[in-house]
């Protein structure tokens, strides 16, 4: 029998997004020279997400990848050496660019996290998006460096092996059995000092149990990641129930109608609310530097009239 008390998520944990500090300098990097995860934990909340540039696009390279980043947000599957767009994937969200100083350019999805029901078809196969990207040349682009982000396995107790997502191959328990290792690595408790990395593969481990939106909830560093975070769980409702340990807590999504929109990049309220905020913005130093200095606070592009 299920107890009658149910929260929002977003209600059960807090969101860990207050306004991050300055970063500190980071060393110039050769203008051909992409920068790599190491030492960027610090520095822009990336941790040690993958990043991809274009000599490793595979199937199209940075055409493919262009033509799909202008139809909304791309799905890649990432092999942790080349990775390939999976453009017949339509998932939700747009990139909006940023302003900068210097030859390269930014833009960032406003969806970066994802719900399992979110996943399917061809997105099915995908095991990442492509959360923030720079790029340079014109007008034709010939260079590209971007950081990918987790999406989620199908749900957790789905018996079949999943067909893509960063567990391929396993079936939900083989993916609950993993994530159960993970935690015992990495309590909750220190989440918030972790590798951003690290706490989002707990996620899309198991996106759709409550200890997945817990640790999705904390993940530290950057400051419009935590708000991403905060608003994937304000999609669920939690209720207790008479299971034990993991399954004492049911996670539901929320009917369409009750659900908070998907964000919005909105640089006037950038300075008060992280979510308005593109993901990553520090994270291409010596490449890209925002136009503002001060983190989470940015202007944008406008788009060129046609």
């Amino acid at each position: 029998m299920r107890i009658a008390a149910t929260w929002a998520i977003a209600f059960l944990i807090a969101c860990t997004c207050a306004a991050a500090p300055k970063p500190a300098p980071a060393p110039a990097f050769a203008p051909d020279q992409s920068p790599q995860p190491t030492n960027q934990i610090d520095l822009c909340g990336a941790g040690h997400l993958p990043r991809v540039t274009e000599k490793s696009l595979a199937d199209g390279g940075l055409t493919t990848f262009l033509a799909s980043a202008a139809k909304g947000t791309v799905a890649v599957d990432w092999n942790g050496t080349s990775a390939r767009v999976v453009d017949r994937c339509h998932l939700g969200g747009a990139y909006v660019e940023a302003k900068g100083n210097g030859s390269w350019r930014f833009r960032a999805t406003n969806r970066v996290l994802f719900r399992t029901d979110e996943i399917a078809g061809d997105c099915s196969k995908a095991t990442h998006v492509v959360a923030a990207y720079i790029t340079r040349g014109a007008p034709d682009p010939v260079q590209m460096s971007a950081i990918l982000v987790p999406l989620p396995c199908p749900p957790a107790d789905d018996p079949r092996p999943a067909p893509g997502c960063i567990a391929r191959g396993l079936t939900g328990p083989a993916r609950r059995k993993k994530a159960d290792a993970l935690m015992k690595d990495l309590p909750i408790g220190r989440v918030p000092e972790a590798d951003p990395a690290k706490v989002l593969e707990v996620f899309a481990l198991i996106p759709d149990k409550d200890w997945g939106l817990r640790y999705a909830a904390k993940v530290p560093g950057d400051c419009p990641l935590g708000g991403q975070s905060e608003w994937l769980g304000s999609q669920y409702m939690a209720s207790t129930g008479d299971g034990m340990g993991e399954d004492q807590t049911v996670i539901e999504l929320l009917d369409a109608r009750r659900r908070r929109p998907p964000p919005k990049l909105d640089w006037s309220c950038s300075d008060r609310n992280c979510l308005c905020t593109p993901v990553f913005l520090q994270c291409f130093p010596g490449q890209f530097d925002p136009f503002f200095s001060r983190p989470g606070v940015w202007n944008p592009v406008e788009p060129e009239k046609k």
